[in-house]
């Protein structure tokens, strides 16, 4: 699948619309920093809202690495009252300030290290 392809790696942002909606459209997302920005017209696609549990739009999710972070649900008039600030500020919780990058949990990166270790040992075994 496209979408999952997209949001597999880094921040991505992703604003689920409907265009009966057009008068509470989001038009911040494109001026959001470190991180790609994508639009999911539900009218071609309704299998996510299933998938991700959108039950109303616009919603905004948040992904790292794949991964929902952070969602901004409309409220009762199908707006979303986030402003820019609050979703870049959910975006910047996942970039490390000093190199501009996703940060790496760091769980995720020993168990990571520890995987690559014992594949190798295993290699090696298997090699003697």
């Amino acid at each position: 699948n496209t979408f999952h392809w997209e949001i597999r790696r880094g921040v991505t942002v992703v604003e689920f619309w409907a265009g009966w909606n057009r008068g509470n459209e989001i038009l911040f997302l494109h001026e959001l920093d470190n991180c790609r920005v994508f639009r999911h017209v539900i009218r071609r696609d309704r299998t996510l809202l299933d998938e991700y549990n959108v039950t109303a739009v616009p919603t905004i999710i948040v992904f790292k690495n794949g991964y929902e972070e952070f969602r901004f649900a409309p409220n009762i008039m199908l707006k979303v009252t986030a402003t820019k600030d609050q979703v870049q500020s959910a975006i910047d919780d996942f970039i490390d300030s000093d190199t501009g990058r996703v940060k790496t949990d760091y769980f995720f990166q020993n168990y990571a290290k520890s995987e690559i270790i014992r594949s190798f040992m295993t290699f090696i075994n298997k090699v003697r």
